[in-house]
């Protein structure tokens, strides 16, 4: 299954660990089922760079991206494309480097391999 969708305010914590809520726009990976063109779903501080150019092709990775922003948000309290426009956020999720200024030395590595513009 394919979330698209992974964000803070689907990651629930419990006494058993984090639970991902909130499948409304996920899809199985084999299905045949695609995003229509010109459509954006997702929501844009936690999308991968292919939700954006090549939103029919998007696969798992786009879910392992979205952690490592997730990741950040929670190591930090803000996610690693920051800015009021989500133009400008798909922007910088597109072509700049994630910030992730403030995220623990022994994460970092791994947050930032999640967060590689091409998988």
């Amino acid at each position: 299954v394919i979330h698209r969708d992974l964000k803070p305010s689907n990651v629930l914590l419990s006494d058993a660990g984090p639970k991902v809520i909130d499948f409304g726009i996920s899809r199985p990976y084999d299905s045949d089922l695609r995003t229509e063109t010109g459509k954006l779903i997702g929501s844009p501080p936690y999308m991968a760079p292919e939700q954006f150019q090549r939103p029919r092709e998007v696969g798992p990775a786009a879910d392992v991206f979205a952690l490592g922003a997730v990741l950040v948000h929670a190591a930090t309290g803000r996610g690693p494309f920051d800015s009021d426009s989500p133009y400008i956020v798909a922007y910088q999720v597109v072509h700049d480097e994630a910030d992730l200024s403030g995220v623990p030395e022994d994460l970092a590595e791994l947050v930032g391999r999640c967060l590689a513009k091409d998988p």
